[in-house]
């Protein structure tokens, strides 16, 4: 007896994948928050499984307070993880050493976070060298652990719109590989 073969789903299974990890990082481009880890890790797979098939998508860690926001301590954006939970700040500020990357490649405008003396080198701004009031780190991990994160829903739209998209694609790739199966019995 020959086995159920899903190559039609597979098919769009894919085409779904690629349209919403492209998007997705189009978005990040879009919103200024490209060309980093989380850009060049979004990715996802598609597997058999005994019911058909699994589209799984996979980023960093942080990609999910970016995609939806969290909420900090005075602004609220109702912010919700996948999977239903509050992402919110109550008692702990992000860690400032973690942002230093970010300082040195954010700007706007040719305006860098950085502080650079007058020959245009980098001026001390971690915490053990100007003291910790005093850094940029701390100021702007300060300001996010009371302001959060604005969702920018940069994976969730895509994915969302690519539900919608092949909904209908879905259903007749799926009808199609049993009608092939179904055909290969007689």
């Amino acid at each position: 007896m020959s086995e159920l073969n899903f190559k039609e789903l597979n098919a769009i299974a894919n085409i779904f994948g690629r349209y919403v990890v492209d998007q997705s990082k189009s978005n990040l481009v879009k919103a200024k928050k490209g060309g980093g880890n989380l850009e060049n890790n979004i990715k996802y797979s598609v597997s058999d499984i005994q019911e058909g098939i699994k589209v799984t998508f996979e980023m960093p860690q942080y990609g999910e307070f970016v995609d939806r926001g969290v909420d900090g301590v005075k602004v609220k954006y109702g912010a919700k993880a996948f999977d239903g939970r509050s992402l919110k700040y109550t008692n702990k500020m992000p860690p400032p050493s973690k942002l230093d990357k970010w300082i040195v490649k954010r700007g706007g405008k040719g305006v860098s976070l950085a502080p650079r003396d007058s020959k245009g080198r980098f001026t001390k701004r971690k915490i053990d060298s100007i003291g910790f009031q005093k850094s940029i780190q701390f100021l702007i991990a300060r300001s996010i652990f009371f302001k959060g994160i604005r969702p920018s829903m940069f994976f969730t739209t895509p994915y969302r719109a690519a539900m919608s998209k092949y909904s209908e694609q879905f259903s007749v790739a799926f009808f199609t590989d049993v009608k092939t199966f179904l055909n290969l019995k007689k």
